[in-house]
């Protein structure tokens, strides 16, 4: 082996096989499913998804809505009446609540969580949910936007390429939405 000056392609073994590329085209590279990622990803002045992460939440320390901190627990009281979406499975949605009301209450979007098996989407145009640190939504102008991002994240197409961008401990990075075109769900409706 010996240091070389990047040639413009590598040859990368993903779950479609043997692949040649420039790896220096992606912000990341996947484990296979290339083509459906190069549909989605921005280019240009393309508008990006806006995500928000239960693991990034503005204004406030994202601990607050940490599933393993004082401020959450499983049971609705008085004092912990904000509801936190914690999980999106296809087996149910696991709430959560909180007694700060955080920042992305009142904001309509679509959530999930960062689980690579995604069903039970939620479409909270009200805004009426939080999230725990598994968390992920996207923002949303209609309910009838918000009802196709949900039908695009239930598919089998997207839960197929998933898989292929899900690591080690199979979660879904937030992360990798900034480099998606903000329409990217049109391609799995």
């Amino acid at each position: 082996m010996k240091k070389e000056p990047y040639q413009g392609k590598t040859v990368v073994q993903s779950a479609d096989g043997m692949v040649e590329m420039d790896i220096t085209k992606r912000p990341f590279i996947p484990n296979g499913s290339f083509d459906v990622l190069d549909k989605i990803l921005a280019k240009g002045q393309d508008r990006r998804c806006e995500i928000l992460s239960g693991q990034r939440q503005r204004d406030v320390s994202a601990d607050t809505y940490d599933t393993r901190r004082s401020t959450v627990q499983k049971v609705q009281t008085s004092k912990f009446k904000y509801p936190l979406v914690g999980g999106t499975g296809k087996e149910g949605v696991n709430f959560f609540y909180c007694s700060v009301k955080g920042p992305y209450f009142g904001v309509a979007k679509v959530i999930f969580c960062d689980a690579n098996d995604l069903g039970n989407v939620i479409l909270d145009y009200a805004g009426k949910y939080g999230m725990t640190q598994h968390g992920i939504a996207i923002t949303i102008s209609t309910k009838e936007e918000g009802a196709q991002i949900v039908q695009a994240l239930e598919s089998v197409e997207w839960n197929s390429f998933l898989k292929s961008v899900t690591y080690g401990g199979f979660q879904i990075s937030p992360k990798m939405f900034k480099y998606f075109r903000a329409d990217f769900w049109k391609e799995f409706v």
